[in-house]
């Protein structure tokens, strides 16, 4: 009996940590040759439905550990703790099979995630430079990642490049295939656990290739609100210029949070929840 348990437990153990590793993630294809950003799906539409493409991701900042990074889910583990603080990364396998279709991305070749600006931060009327406050997007351990770039106020901007190791395999994961990236902020620019001011960041980033057939995707964006002015989200989104369709809100927004930022006459795109 007790073995019974505890193989109960094991699996159990298993099962939430593979639920973990299987979060939100930005899914990517190649049309033409060049990356395409489309929605943040769930685990269970990395590749099986192919979702629209999108320019502009609204998430809120949360505080978890003392840390203020992105929260794409709502999800919660067993003891109430947030599942998927930091998050989204990529998810590249769609369309790809073992016997019909070949690889979406070169074997071997690694992707290179870039800012392409400075951290901003919204005034009222414009995006701005944030001031002392960066961002930095990061894999791996929060305290020893295994990549790292910061937003700096002047180019060269910083990337950092994934997967490690060989490359772009499938060979584990399939037409699952998808990695990791955390997102989180420095209040001070430098400490990762300093205070943070509310309002609105604006991270602006592009996702290139190390294969030479692979074009880098356009510029995409990340809209990072904490405790925000009631209407400013919206202001915010409207001044980057991007037809609604190319928005996405996540996690999905209830109507008092759409009328709070702003956004009750905004298309509702689809959401993860």
């Amino acid at each position: 009996m007790r073995t019974r348990m505890f193989l109960f437990a094991v699996c159990a153990l298993l099962a939430a940590a593979s639920a973990h590793a299987h979060g939100p993630q930005i899914q990517i294809t190649r049309d033409a040759g060049k990356i395409v950003t489309r929605e943040i799906v769930d685990a269970s539409s990395y590749h099986t439905v192919l979702s629209a493409p999108k320019s502009v991701y609204v998430m809120p900042l949360a505080q978890y550990l003392g840390v203020w990074r992105a929260q794409p889910s709502n999800s919660q583990l067993p003891d109430a703790t947030p599942e998927f603080v930091g998050w989204p990364g990529f998810a590249y396998g769609y369309g790809y099979d073992a016997t019909t279709n070949p690889a979406p991305f070169p074997l071997g070749s690694k992707f290179v995630l870039s800012f392409t600006a400075g951290l901003q931060s919204w005034d009222g009327a414009a995006f701005v430079d944030a001031g002392e406050t960066e961002a930095e997007a990061y894999r791996g351990s929060s305290a020893s990642p295994s990549a790292l770039a910061r937003t700096s106020h002047s180019g060269p901007f910083q990337s950092l490049m994934f997967p490690g190791g060989a490359g772009i395999s499938f060979t584990s994961e399939g037409g699952d295939a998808h990695n990791t990236v955390n997102y989180r902020m420095l209040g001070d620019g430098a400490s990762t656990t300093s205070a943070l001011l509310d309002g609105i960041y604006l991270l602006s980033l592009q996702l290139s290739s190390t294969g030479a057939s692979v074009a880098a995707s356009d510029p995409f964006h990340f809209v990072l609100h904490k405790n925000p002015a009631q209407g400013s989200v919206a202001a915010a989104i409207d001044s980057l210029g991007f037809a609604p369709e190319l928005v996405q809100i996540v996690p999905e927004p209830g109507a008092w949070l759409l009328a709070t930022i702003g956004l009750a006459g905004l298309g509702r795109s689809r959401f993860v929840p």
